[in-house]
């Protein structure tokens, strides 16, 4: 910081000791005492930081404002962040001299990406038309702590060794104390084909000697390329939320006079990013020893079945092959068998559904359906069917084989449409050769069906449209029912209560039945101060024998329901001690608190007993 006696902004001594003392990388200058001064200066909140943790720069005025906000230039290797502005004021008495100071700081987060030490240039800064600048601070951020007790990340994988399009399983595996997810993990792989199944799982498991909460992440990964191959390094952002231990410290008397300053809370934040070691496969490629001529790539354990219909058909019309392959492998990525030498059939593309059998989406059933014209009535049959593919586990090839299935093909008859001609035989012109397939229009018409009248004069049509209307009426009436009982929270409560009352006194009746005195008692105190809490306009748990005495005689209650009532709560406190085990017993005090409870909802709240007394 530039000093210079004519320098309008200078620090009190005051501030100047207890900055001195709370901020780092600032040097100070004593003053006169008992002069409230303006100052312009700057402050880390750590001159050390481990790598990816932040730390707070604050720009501090006092009693001096800049012309506009201030800006931190860009510096390889640190993110920084503008977080606002904070405003405070401060009294302090000096040798019997009242001194009022008020400070505005700018705070700036600042995260070092990289380790090193990085040098924040002086901050330039336009206060009352003229240009004042901090000095240069130094930040240190040293290698990232160890966050392993918190949270770390395990990659499991099924096989280390697998041929090219073979699928096997990989999950990842986070186990953390107190993280909150937001991000997925990341999974480098050059060479593999890697879907995410379902969603992921959660448990608690116990390692070492602290039990950790897991996510898991399921994987199917196919190879598609062949040698020694690597998935990962994994890696996982996650924000861990660790106890601050120096909040306690860095409250106190400092925050008194600077409010704002640092508040961390009891809890700070720190993005760390998780990592896992690569894994190394070995990805085989398929043999060509034995490689059938109608394989096409498929890499698993099937089965095959073919369907076909119709099967009785005329040249010309549509035939839906069906093809259900069911195992376990790379579905996904399973192609139909070819049907190139199909030459006698018109063909349409085919369409491909996949159904997983089981939660991982290993195993499940292909469904190919295909559509065939036959183009002459010569065809008996379709054509053999072959699927071939290779079995990893059994390393060899095999080939599924659908026999012809039997058709019947009849022949078209349908001709085109002549042409009508007029025309007068002549003396030596044949007769004219008349098409015996030719259909004659109908000389007359057939029966003719009574048409019903149109909807709008139908009745029932008529009443249907009232169900609209009486809909609107009932959603207006618990609409407006609704608005009123929220208005009015005594009328809210009463209606509450009253659905508590009667469901717990159905589950005192069963409870005496089932002779639980504990439950039992417990269910009727709780009852006696929802019940006697409504009607006094009291909170529940403030509901005594004192109030019983005090409240509900004033209130207008009988004395034998209030003895009634003081009998009841003087047996639920003994039976904490001494529980009753008659099942009789606590039938009768069921009914006893049954009539108690009756009397009292039929007292007037609070609210109308006063109208009634100021009247």
């Amino acid at each position: 910081m530039n000093i210079n006696r004519k320098n309008p902004c200078w620090p009190d001594l005051v501030l100047t000791a207890m900055l001195a003392i709370a901020m780092s990388g600032q040097g100070q200058h004593p003053l006169n005492p008992g002069t409230a001064r303006h100052m312009y200066n700057a402050a880390l909140t750590a001159n050390s930081v481990p790598m990816g943790e932040p730390v707070i720069l604050q720009l501090r005025y006092t009693n001096c404002k800049p012309d506009t906000p201030p800006t931190i230039p860009e510096i390889d290797g640190l993110t920084v962040t503008y977080e606002g502005p904070l405003s405070s004021s401060n009294i302090s008495i000096v040798n019997g001299r009242r001194t009022e100071t008020h400070s505005v700081i700018h705070q700036f987060n600042i995260v070092p990406e990289k380790v090193g030490t990085y040098t924040i240039p002086a901050i330039e800064s336009k206060i009352q038309g003229k240009t004042y600048t901090t000095r240069a601070l130094r930040l240190t951020a040293s290698k990232g702590r160890d966050y392993s007790q918190y949270a770390f990340i395990r990659v499991q994988i099924s096989k280390q060794e697998v041929y090219v399009g073979e699928v096997f399983q990989m999950a990842v595996e986070l186990f953390e104390l107190n993280a909150k997810l937001e991000e997925k993990p990341v999974i480098p792989s050059d060479g593999f084909v890697i879907d995410e199944v379902g969603q992921p799982s959660q448990s608690r498991t116990q390692v070492g000697n602290s039990i950790y909460d897991r996510v898991t992440f399921h994987y199917l990964v196919r190879a598609v390329k062949t040698g020694e191959l690597s998935i990962g390094p994994v890696t996982w952002k996650v924000p861990l939320y660790l106890r601050n231990n120096s909040a306690r410290r860095q409250r106190g008397a400092f925050n008194s006079f600077f409010p704002g300053f640092v508040d961390l809370g009891s809890t700070v934040r720190r993005d760390v990013t998780l990592e896992y070691e690569p894994a190394s496969l070995n990805v085989k490629p398929l043999p060509e020893e034995g490689q059938p001529d109608s394989f096409n790539g498929g890499v698993g354990k099937f089965t095959m079945d073919v369907q076909a219909s119709p099967t009785d058909v005329t040249a010309g019309d549509p035939i839906t092959i069906t093809m259900r392959i069911r195992g376990r492998g790379a579905l996904e990525a399973l192609q139909m068998p070819s049907f190139e030498s199909w030459r006698e059939f018109k063909q349409y593309p085919e369409t491909a559904t996949v159904t997983p059998t089981d939660k991982l989406g290993l195993s499940g059933i292909k469904t190919f359906e295909k559509i065939v014209i036959p183009n002459n009535a010569e065809i008996e049959s379709l054509p053999e069917i072959e699927l071939s593919f290779f079995d990893p586990l059994e390393e060899r090839y095999k080939t599924l084989t659908q026999p012809p299935i039997p058709l019947v093909v009849k022949p078209n008859l349908t001709t085109a449409t002549q042409p009508t001609i007029v025309a007068n035989a002549g003396p030596n012109q044949p007769p004219l050769n008349i098409a015996t397939n030719i259909v004659h229009i109908k000389p007359r018409l057939d029966t003719i069906s009574t048409v019903s009248p149109p909807w709008l004069r139908q009745p029932a049509f008529l009443w249907l449209q009232v169900i609209p209307l009486a809909a609107w009426i009932a959603s207006y009436v618990y609409r407006t029912r609704r608005n009123t009982l929220n208005r009015n929270p005594r009328a809210l409560r009463k209606k509450r209560v009253k659905t508590v009352v009667e469901r717990s006194l159905r589950d005192l009746r069963d409870m005496a039945a089932r002779n639980q005195s504990s439950e039992f008692f417990a269910t009727l105190f709780r009852l006696l101060q929802e019940q006697i809490g409504e009607r006094l306009d009291l909170p529940a748990n403030a509901i005594t024998e004192a109030v019983i005495e005090t409240k509900l005689r004033n209130h207008g209650l009988d004395s034998e329901t209030r003895n009634a009532l003081d009998q009841l709560f003087q047996i639920c406190n003994q039976s904490r001690y001494a529980s009753v085990n008659s099942s009789e017993e606590l039938v009768k005090l069921t009914e006893r608190a049954e009539r108690a409870l009756v009397t009292l909802q039929n007292l007037p709240d609070s609210t109308a007993r006063w109208s009634q007394e100021r009247r």
